[in-house]
Order: structure tokens, then C-alpha cells, then sequence
């Protein structure tokens, strides 16, 4: 069975609710298949030239490679940082089943419902 090459997004946010705020959203206008929150974590960073860190909650978001643009400039939107972590990652080697389900959750834009 031939299905849509999937991608999973890491995305660090601030806290629970900006991860169900971005979560849900992305899952209710079916740019992604499913949203997985794991935390809290600590992160450490460089930014404005100093060593930072803070606790955050890392997204795993699963979704079809056709979705990646329009999911980006969706989580850009929503999340809260003035630049987010939006790193994405090619999926391989998995049960066709599970990605064949990523693959229907998550139609191309011209195929799904008009929102209202």
C-alpha cells in the first residue's frame, strides 16, 4: 500500500497550554494527525547572547509532508516565542496502517471541508 511520505515536527513550547492551544488547533483543521505533549522539560539556549533556560513542553506532531508549510506559518501564528522551534523530520520504516491513518487525518487543503 503506497501512502504520503509523513513527517514529525518537534516543537518546544512554554507550558500545557500553549501545547493544547496548538494542539488542538492543528489537529482540528487537520493540518496534523495527531499532537503528542511530553513534559515539563528543561531547555538550555543561546539567545540575545546570553545562556538561557527555561521548562517547556515538546510537541511531537505527526502529519503528512504536504501539510509541512501550511502547519509551519499555522504553529508560527499561534505560538507565543518570537522564533519557535519548528524542526521537522522525514518518517520511515513504520506501520503502513499508522501511516496510512496520518495520511487520511490530514486531506490536502483543496480536499478538505469549507470551514464555516
Amino acid at each position: 500500500m503506497e501512502t504520503a511520505t509523513t513527517k514529525l515536527t518537534l516543537c518546544a513550547v512554554p507550558n500545557a497550554e500553549v501545547a493544547a492551544q496548538i494542539a488542538s488547533t492543528l489537529v482540528a483543521e487537520q493540518l496534523a494527525a495527531c499532537v503528542s505533549a511530553l513534559g515539563p522539560m528543561q531547555s538550555w539556549y543561546r539567545w540575545e547572547g546570553r545562556i538561557d533556560t527555561a521548562s517547556e513542553v515538546l510537541l511531537l506532531i505527526k502529519h503528512p509532508e504536504h501539510s509541512t508549510e501550511e502547519l509551519t506559518e499555522r504553529v508560527k501564528s499561534l505560538h507565543p516565542y518570537a522564533l519557535p522551534e519548528v524542526l521537522h523530520f522525514a518518517v520511515s520504516g513504520s506501520l503502513p496502517e499508522y501511516l496510512a491513518w496520518i495520511a487520511a487525518s490530514c486531506p490536502p487543503k483543496r480536499e478538505r471541508p469549507a470551514s464555516s
